[in-house]
């Protein structure tokens, strides 16, 4: 049986994690100098014809931020004024080397025209807190009430104008299409006035014809004109060019991939020719390839400006000098289910078990650097039914976790938020929890894990006069898909 006193089991696994990771040795990016380096592959762009004019803004600062990517090596070739995008498909084309690759970004740009929307008004109470003291039987008891003293209000009318940008990227070869993606962007300028409870009828009636006035004056002009002002046009154009070239990352033929340059099985590294420098983050996962083969998935631990140390999750073979990794783009948010087992006990004696369902979602904060690799931020629910009543745990914590090849080991803490019928007395209480673990990679997608949670909650007037503490564990067990 799961009781409080058991919840001690969660903390010594925790602990045990963590003295076996401070106990592992250092594999720092320079070490790595030691692997066996037979093969030497650098990444260079992706050959790409860009149909859109050199001249003009746009086109200038696209072409400036596919270039800061560093995924793609832009080809000096503008079309002709009047050249479809097929002929220019066409005549790319035909520069293509025999055997090269080639593609043909299509890019559309287009401003809409500027919308008024309906005049809006949000108002806000204005309240003064008023305290009285009773007579009688409740003599010098105080109460207080809020009461209205006006109000605030601002009138406003918004202004927009949606921009659009078109990415389709074309293979130069076949002519065939291999992405295409659409990104938007809403401009917003408001005009408004404000008034209170003393602004007056005739006040208010000449600030709201100077207010329409001032929007009738823009409903014809030029979007660039209209959000002029701060260089709202420019910054929401430049902002959509950025959302749109970000998503050429997801193009299968634009992912990064190079042949290995060097491994090691003792150090259990594998290493290649892309860091910092293309944007290459902290526990970045990358599916290794021999042909078309998946031969397994790494993610990488050390970062440098040109190059980068990955720890395999799973290897169906030794790596080969033939091998390649090819970038994976993950978002970093996982979603667990787990059928739990719980045992929970009042300090008077009080106990019940319970078996029921559990979900949760966590997300890696290794996007703040090296120090937060392996680190997440997660929260999850818990319930099920007993003979106490049902129980149910809401949590929020933070967890680290050991790699060791396709295994890890998590060790963390959480928050505890709980009703667990009759032992809470019917009403919620509130602890915390040291949370363990034990995962198994079946791929990139998938893991299967064992989680043990010790909880103990604050002590709670649960019976109308004794307040009692609550403690227990949790066993769960189940699959955590990786998106």
């Amino acid at each position: 049986m799961l009781v409080f006193n058991q919840w001690g089991g969660g903390l010594r696994a925790g602990v045990a994690a963590v003295l076996l990771f401070l106990a592992m040795p250092g594999t720092a990016l320079a070490q790595l100098q030691t692997l066996k380096a037979d093969v030497k592959s650098d990444f260079t762009g992706v050959p790409l014809a860009v149909y859109a004019p050199v001249g003009g803004p746009v086109w200038a600062t696209l072409r400036e931020k596919l270039r800061a990517t560093g995924r793609v090596g832009i080809i000096d070739l503008a079309p002709t004024p009047g050249e479809s995008s097929a002929a220019y498909v066409t005549r790319v084309r035909a520069k293509a080397a025999a055997g090269g690759e080639l593609y043909v970004l299509i890019p559309e740009y287009r401003v809409g025209a500027v919308e008024i929307e309906a005049s809006r008004t949000d108002r806000t109470e204005k309240t003064t807190k008023k305290t009285s003291t009773r007579k009688g039987k409740t003599k010098g008891a105080r109460s207080s009430a809020k009461k209205s003293t006006g109000f605030d209000a601002r009138t406003y009318t918004n202004v927009t104008c949606r921009l659009e940008m078109t990415l389709t990227l074309v293979d130069a070869k076949t002519g065939a299409v291999l992405f295409r993606r659409d990104r938007q962007r809403t401009l917003l300028r408001s005009f408004d006035y404000r008034h209170d409870e003393g602004t007056s009828r005739a006040a208010r009636r000449l600030m709201e014809r100077q207010m329409l006035e001032a929007v009738e004056r823009v409903r014809h002009r030029a979007p660039q004109d209209v959000f002029a002002s701060g260089g709202a046009f420019n910054q929401g154009v430049d902002g959509l060019i950025d959302s749109a070239v970000q998503t050429l990352s997801d193009a299968e033929p634009l992912r990064l991939q190079v042949i290995v340059s060097g491994w090691s099985s003792k150090e259990n590294r594998v290493r290649f020719n892309l860091g910092r420098n293309l944007s290459v983050r902290q526990d970045a996962g990358f599916r290794v390839m021999n042909g078309l083969e998946q031969v397994g998935y790494v993610k990488v631990r050390e970062l440098a400006d040109r190059e980068s140390s990955a720890e395999p999750l799973y290897l169906k073979r030794p790596i080969r000098a033939s091998d390649r990794v090819v970038e994976d783009r993950k978002n970093g948010f996982h979603l667990g289910y787990r059928i739990p087992f719980a045992g929970f006990a009042r300090g008077d004696g009080v106990s019940a078990n319970f078996v029921g369902a559990s979900l949760f979602g966590e997300w890696s904060m290794a996007g703040g650097g090296a120090h937060l690799s392996e680190w997440y931020l997660g929260t999850g629910f818990t319930g099920g039914p007993s003979p106490r009543g049902f129980g149910s745990l809401f949590d929020v914590g933070v967890a680290k976790k050991f790699c060791f090849g396709p295994w890890a080991v998590r060790a963390g803490s959480k928050l505890v938020a709980a009703h667990l019928g009759e032992i809470s007395a019917g009403t919620a209480i509130f602890g915390g929890a040291l949370a363990t673990g034990l995962e198994y990679h079946l791929n990139e997608h998938l893991l299967v894990a064992v989680d043990v949670d010790g909880v103990g909650f604050l002590p709670t007037l649960t019976d109308g006069v004794n307040y009692f503490g609550v403690g227990g564990s949790v066993f769960r067990t189940g699959l955590t898909s990786l998106f």
